[in-house]
């Protein structure tokens, strides 16, 4: 690998702590919404490129750029077997562009959640940071819609081996985050287009730029979901049916 190419691979994954995160600490459920990127200027919470990593296209036309936000909060959860799914509809930026609202529908998987402290990716170099949760992303999809309809992508982890997995953590105020691009509390990780399963929608055509995407970006904040507590008349009812139980059993 040319040192290009490894400097590359780090400049793929980072958030900058204040404070150490450890899988005990995760909630179940996080309310999952986009990062407002000073790099980009805008609200982003996906980018898609075509080509290598080392001369990445962020078109998917002329006038659409690859950039995506959330519109409505999607989630991000732990599942009944430990794994991990972040599911949320982003919307592409230049939707006016496509005439409608368009974008993807995201479903991320991902497993084994390793504690360990690492370098921070740094766009301008790395400085220590505490421990963060790193988890590996397995498989995932993104399903087009609006004029992106038609538009499949299925994708893995980006680099496809070493400690670079997408990490869970928070940045310092004034100071950049996920992935360079925010100082909440949020998620952050590349990975690859592993294959374009379907390219019939509109604008797929003869499109070199979407039939030859090759990689993304996935940045979000997260914000814990509390539980609903339970109403008091559930309380009620509980306590009636265990009362229930209780005289069944002496009778």
């Amino acid at each position: 690998m040319t040192s290009f190419v490894k400097a590359a691979a780090l400049a793929v994954f980072g958030i900058c702590g204040s404070t150490a995160v450890s899988a005990s600490t995760l909630e179940q459920l996080y309310e999952v919404g986009s990062v407002t990127s000073e790099r980009a200027g805008r609200d982003v919470a996906l980018s898609l490129y075509s080509g290598s990593i080392d001369n990445p296209n962020y078109w998917l036309t002329d006038d659409v750029r690859g950039v995506f936000h959330i519109q409505d909060a999607g989630t991000f959860r732990e599942l009944s077997d430990g794994r991990w799914e972040l599911t949320s509809r982003v919307v592409a930026d230049d939707s006016a562009a496509l005439g409608e609202a368009s974008g993807f529908d995201l479903n991320l998987q991902f497993n084994d959640i390793i504690d360990f402290a690492y370098e921070f990716k740094s766009e301008d170099g790395s400085t220590p940071h505490g421990n963060e949760v790193y988890i590996n992303l397995t498989h995932g999809s993104l399903t087009g819609y609006g004029a992106l309809e038609g538009l499949d992508l299925s994708v893995t982890r980006s680099p496809v081996d070493g400690p670079y997995a997408t990490q869970i953590g928070g940045g310092l105020q004034d100071t950049v985050g996920a992935n360079n691009h925010n100082a909440d509390f949020g998620l952050a990780g590349w990975f690859f287009v592993d294959q374009v399963t379907s390219s019939t929608c509109d604008i797929c055509a003869g499109n070199t730029a979407i039939l030859n995407l090759a990689g993304g970006d996935a940045n979000t904040t997260l914000t814990p979901v509390a539980p609903v507590p339970l109403p008091a008349a559930g309380f009620v009812l509980l306590a009636a049916l265990g009362g229930l139980g209780f005289v069944r059993k002496r009778g």
